[in-house]
């Protein structure tokens, strides 16, 4: 039995289920708004993750894998900020 399981049965949350398929397509849709929730309960991404982290705390597989999912989120969309694109124009020049 899985971590996952251990915490909330066979009524796991479909995202948390996602994340375990596919760590950084799910946190980019859940970061992106697009993450299909079970149970819209108003909280937002960073409050639900934060939530999800606690009740999976004994699962260190879970945090380490969502703390690198988050370090390659990071770094793929700020890559793409104007910021870096104006500054690899300049390096260019």
């Amino acid at each position: 039995m899985t971590a996952l399981q251990d915490s909330f049965g066979p009524r796991a949350p479909s995202w948390l289920t996602s994340f375990d398929q596919a760590p950084l397509d799910a946190l980019d849709r859940l970061l992106m708004q697009r993450a299909v929730l079970d149970r819209p309960n108003g909280a937002g991404a960073v409050e639900l993750l934060r939530d999800w982290l606690v009740v999976l705390r004994n699962d260190e597989d879970f945090g380490t894998r969502v703390d690198a999912a988050l370090s390659a989120w990071i770094a793929s969309h700020w890559r793409h900020t104007p910021t870096r694109k104006a500054e690899a124009k300049r390096r260019e020049q």
